[in-house]
């Protein structure tokens, strides 16, 4: 980097102070001395506050700033331009990246004009300010306020960096989540029923269900676990299937991952605001820190007597407001609280509290409450609704809900989409502080459980949900066969193994087998004997053994079945998805008359093939949907000779199952619609 030149290191010096917390204070900058590029350029800043009758107050603080403009400065092997500032009253400089703060300039002017008070009071009177009263334990908790607050800001900021590290971990594996299919959601939700499937009959009975329902951390009651088995138990008839299971389970999991994240998020938060409160009340100072504990401590010292006794310290306690921001309800230690707090303090069982008690406790006290500050942002919509709504259940205007009440208020919140689920709300509540009398400050808690309120109410978990719904709800007739029925398919699998087993060893080779599958009378395609077989050597050793085969063969073809049934559901599901977007004037309806149109080329019909063609190039490569959404519809117009418009949306609407818009079943552009069409 090359010398700098004065002019320049003075445009650093205002770049750097301007970057300071000055609000009111005005400054101006003058060079004192040019040390030259090893010592640098001295500036003197001096700051104040005009009135409207003083342009230059009587009072001001002066910060003198240096610039060390060569890189053969202080730190030989650093490009960068070193800066340093040193307060009036202090006596070593600081390092131009420490946060400035302006709390010091007010403690610079505020011990100028009590010198000057004092001063003038002893040439008017010929005597000093009456000194204020001392207050015994005043030395030593200046001591242990200054050593909490030091110790205090190390181990906030220890902790900010440690969850920070948490919360960056939890990011990424919601990140993963989000991107999970269905199909690997329904993988998990398969092993945790198995698993919990103890006795392996298929289907949970009551005490598995609640056993179940212990691992989810939603702290459920015995009522609560009986609620949810009875949503979960679809048919009444006492066990839990896996399709009854599943969009329960994914629930729960869903919940589980959603309030792990949003405690991670909290923890790091309220880290990050503790730290930044122990900041700012370091920016104070030691003097005025200080004079604020023992303002306090006079204030409820109400006999004057140096030691605030039970009467007067509990009066303090209930009168403190922790929520340190304004248009906030305000925020006070319950009754049972002010115990616990009168209970601690008392450090000497002298029964009063002296100064030396209080002061740290106060300390803290500030802490939380300045923390409390950061912490509350603007109200959200979505927490205002929520404090609106569940107010209407506050019948007695208290503040204060019951648990039955705040349950049924968000059950009863309809204007969230989609509504919150039995599972969403139980967790929700498993966080909330209820009181002795089970009762809960509503205010408080939606203020916290608003952003994981607006987590739970993705449609995207919703959206998976169903899909696990609809997956474990498909069936095969496989599936239907009764235990005669299974024991019959068994015998004939049995003969078919056994006419390939020669030499009467119970094992085929691979070849063998896929032979024998092959020409067996069950009607297996290539896709499911290939599937079979590679389930089917459960041991490894390049051989299929009957006794492996048997077990596996009929589960294996069941799960091949369902797996086809879902491949076939999914590409309905795309193919009407592709059927209503094209459909809707909003999205793909008007380009595509304009599609037909044109390759109709005047005439009022189009060759199907021809048609299909055009299609399938503007909605694969220019719209983006696979072949597989629309292979279906693109076979149908192929197959059509001749195609009008009105037959085309006929079509489409058959594959949807709605009936279409008004304004795509009209005629082509050339042509006037009519009220049939």
């Amino acid at each position: 980097m090359p010398f700098l030149s004065n002019q320049e290191c003075y445009k650093e010096v205002e770049k750097l102070v301007k970057t300071w917390p000055l609000d009111l204070y005005q400054f101006h900058t003058t060079l004192i001395k040019d040390r030259g590029a090893t010592h640098g350029v001295d500036f003197s800043v001096i700051f104040s506050i005009p009135t409207k009758t003083r342009a230059v107050p009587e009072h001001t603080a002066m910060v003198s700033v240096t610039i060390i403009p060569s890189p053969e400065g202080l730190d030989g092997e650093n490009n960068e331009i070193k800066t340093y500032y040193q307060l009036e009253t202090q006596r070593q400089p600081i390092d131009g990246k420490t946060p400035f703060r302006r709390e010091w300039l007010d403690s610079i002017i505020k011990r100028k004009r009590m010198i000057l008070e004092a001063s003038t009071l002893f040439k008017q009177e010929g005597k000093l300010p009456q000194p204020r009263a001392f207050i015994p334990g005043e030395n030593m908790a200046k001591d242990v306020v200054a050593q909490a607050a030091f110790l205090g800001e190390v181990d906030a900021i220890d902790r900010v960096e440690e969850t920070a590290a948490a919360l960056a971990d939890s990011l990424e594996v919601e990140a993963r989540n989000r991107d999970e299919s269905a199909e690997e959601l329904e993988n998990l939700l398969v092993s945790i029923f198995t698993q919990a499937d103890h006795d392996g009959n298929g289907v949970l009975d009551e005490r598995e269900f609640k056993l179940l329902l212990d691992t989810s951390e939603l702290d459920l009651s015995d009522t609560e676990k009986k609620q949810l088995l009875a949503m979960a138990d679809a048919n009444s008839d006492g066990f839990i299937s896996y399709a009854e299971f599943a969009p329960m389970g994914a629930d729960i999991i869903q919940t589980m991952r959603m309030r792990r994240l949003h405690a991670t998020a909290t923890a790091y938060n309220s880290n990050v605001a503790e730290a930044q409160a122990r900041e700012t009340l370091h920016g104070m100072g030691e003097e005025q820190m200080t004079a604020f504990l023992l303002d306090a401590f006079r204030t409820f010292d109400a006999d004057g007597n140096g030691t605030l006794d039970p009467s007067e310290m509990k009066a303090c306690l209930e009168q403190l407001d922790l929520s340190a921001s304004q248009g906030r309800e305000p925020v006070h230690f319950s009754t049972r609280e002010v115990g616990i707090v009168m209970q601690f303090m008392d450090d000497n069982d002298s029964g009063t509290i002296e100064y030396n008690e209080f002061a740290p406790l106060m300390f803290n006290w500030m802490v939380e409450a300045i923390k409390l500050g950061f912490m509350q942002t603007q109200v959200t919509e979505l927490e205002a609704y929520l404090q609106q709504h569940v107010a209407a259940y506050d019948t007695n205007g208290t503040g204060k809900i019951g648990r039955a009440n705040i349950k049924k208020a968000l059950f009863e919140a309809d204007l969230l989409k989609p509504p919150l689920t039995p599972v969403q709300i139980f967790a929700l509540l498993a966080d909330a502080e209820f009181d002795e009398e089970d009762m809960l400050l509503y205010v408080k808690f939606l203020t916290v459980a608003a952003p994981l309120v607006q987590g739970m109410c993705d449609p995207l978990l919703e959206h998976k949900r169903d899909q696990v719904q609809k997956r474990a709800q498909i069936s095969t007739p496989l599936q239907a066969l009764t235990e005669e029925e299974k024991r019959h398919f068994l015998m004939m699998v049995e003969r078919i193994f056994t006419g390939y087993d020669k030499d009467g060893s119970g094992k085929l080779e691979f070849a063998e087998f896929r032979q024998c599958l092959k020409e067996s009378q069950l009607g297996l395609s290539d896709k499911q004997i290939s599937y079979l077989m590679s389930v089917s050597d459960t041991d490894e050793d390049g051989t299929i053994d009957y006794h492996e085969f048997v077990v596996l063969f009929f589960e294996a073809l069941v799960e091949l079945a369902r797996m086809e049934a879902i491949e076939r559901e999914v590409k309905a599901e795309a193919v009407a998805n592709f059927a209503s977007l094209m459909l809707d004037p909003s999205w793909y309806a008007i380009p595509l008359h304009i599609i037909f149109d044109l390759a109709c080329d005047g005439a009022e019909d189009v060759e199907g093939a021809k048609f299909a063609d055009a299609l399938a190039e503007k909605a694969e490569r220019e719209w983006g949907f696979p072949p597989d959404g629309i292979a279906p519809i693109l076979d149908e117009l192929r197959a059509t000779e001749k195609l009008s418009y009105n037959t085309f949306v006929e079509l489409l609407v058959g594959f949807t199952g709605a009936p279409p818009a008004p304004s795509t079943a009209a005629a082509p552009a050339e042509e006037a619609p009519t009220g049939e069409e």
